[in-house]
């Protein structure tokens, strides 16, 4: 990657002002808080990601930068989706792009003199999409799998991981030594994992398949897809297992109030036999010192674990509850497009989680998952996805106001 030198003048006005800074204030969390990026306009001058970006649009992003999206798209069609996932949606980040982003965030790093992107505990490099099943695609025509990705990432930004999986089907070899692969860089490099959750629902294709072919009754072709199921999160529990026993791996499981087929009961009875499998898989002995595994610790259902009133997640709920979730959406909605262009761009700056696309798109995410999509883009050499789904569309943040009001 070519990098073209920054103006004279330029750079020793910017290395002037650096050093007219307080020292702290540069190892601090979220460093280009403190300062005015005005004065460091052109530093990122060469570094090719951020070509036509300027440092206040490289400000917005890097304030509670947490999601890298690398895929988009996913073949387990749960039917309580908050994202809306659909497997015919199929958009990869060219391994190209990944790392022109990761060296780009480490060379504009090497000019600054310090980590512009620390305060960020930690990075999810996927949005709507199962991680060890997709395969990145550089220009010669490799592929990269995820453990690849997460190698890249950490050993360039020195941000850890987290990740989310629904586990993978036994005959996707491509998904299994991914996994496996990931697994082993985590023993050998265990700081760049914050957490692997594998999730355990109800919801997933496999499971409405089998409850469709129980209603046209057909037993045994429901009973087939119930044991391809928990056969994946069993397997998938097996791999991570060593993480869960220094409680760097945990399970995500939700159910819904109002179904009884994904209820609690139902979850419950899904997850006794997971565990049963498990056991045959990992051996008792080796279960037995990880209680927080045992059946009887899973029963602990909070509201916490229960499914939302969101994405594909509203047909479980009455029309009471999803027109209360609506009005709520709405509301934001009507107070973000009626606040001032200054108070809206500090609102997202401040407390919205930032997400870049496969594309090179960057998205504000607000708590409540609404997503604010901008017109700031990195220079990746793709072209541009659909936006990133929302169950409310808002305006579009102007990266006009981003520089007048940051």
């Amino acid at each position: 990657m070519k990098v073209l030198p920054l103006q004279q003048n330029n750079l020793k006005n910017i290395s002037r002002y650096l050093k007219s800074l307080p020292s702290g204030e540069l190892s601090r969390d979220f460093p280009l808080d403190k300062i005015d990026v005005r004065h460091l306009e052109g530093i990122q001058q060469g570094i090719d990601v951020f070509e036509n970006v300027s440092m206040s649009e490289i400000k917005f992003l890097a304030k509670n930068f947490s999601i890298l999206n690398l895929a988009r798209g996913c073949s387990n069609a749960c039917t309580h989706c908050l994202r809306n996932a659909k497997s015919d949606v199929k958009s990869t980040m060219l391994w190209e792009n990944l790392v022109k982003f990761t060296e780009g965030v480490k060379d504009l790093n090497f000019r600054l003199g310090f980590n512009f992107l620390n305060g960020n505990k930690y990075m999810v490099l996927h949005d709507d999409s199962n991680p060890p099943e997709f395969v990145l695609r550089d220009l010669v025509g490799y592929t990269h799998n995820f453990a690849d990705a997460v190698k890249q990432v950490f050993s360039r930004l020195n941000i850890p991981i987290e990740t989310v999986t629904t586990g993978w089907n036994k005959s996707d070899t491509n998904a299994e030594k991914a996994a496996n692969e990931l697994m082993e860089y985590f023993t050998k490099t265990p700081e760049a994992n914050i957490l692997v959750s594998i999730s355990v629902n109800p919801f997933h294709r496999l499971l409405d398949k089998s409850r469709q072919a129980a209603h046209l009754g057909n037993p045994d072709t429901a009973q087939y897809f119930r044991e391809l199921y928990t056969d994946r999160i069993a397997r998938a529990i097996n791999t991570f297992l060593p993480l869960f026993k220094s409680e760097k791996a945990a399970l995500i499981y939700r159910y819904s109030q109002f179904d009884k087929n994904t209820g609690a009961k139902e979850l419950m009875s899904l997850y006794r036999t997971i565990y049963e499998k498990l056991e045959h898989l990992a051996g008792k002995d080796c279960l037995a010192e990880i209680n927080y595994l045992r059946p009887e610790t899973f029963e602990n259902f909070s509201p916490e674990h229960l499914i939302e009133s969101k994405g594909r997640g509203r047909r479980y709920f009455p029309l009471k509850e999803n027109l209360k979730k609506q009005q709520e959406l709405l509301f934001e909605k009507s107070q973000w497009e009626t606040s001032s262009p200054a108070e809206s761009i500090r609102e997202a700056y401040k407390y919205s989680i930032k997400e870049v696309d496969t594309d090179g798109r960057v998205y504000a995410r607000t708590l409540s998952e609404t997503v604010i999509p901008t017109n700031i883009s990195l220079n990746f050499s793709t072209p541009q996805n659909p936006l990133l789904f929302s169950d409310i569309q808002v305006a579009e943040i102007q990266k006009e106001n981003i520089k007048k009001y940051l």
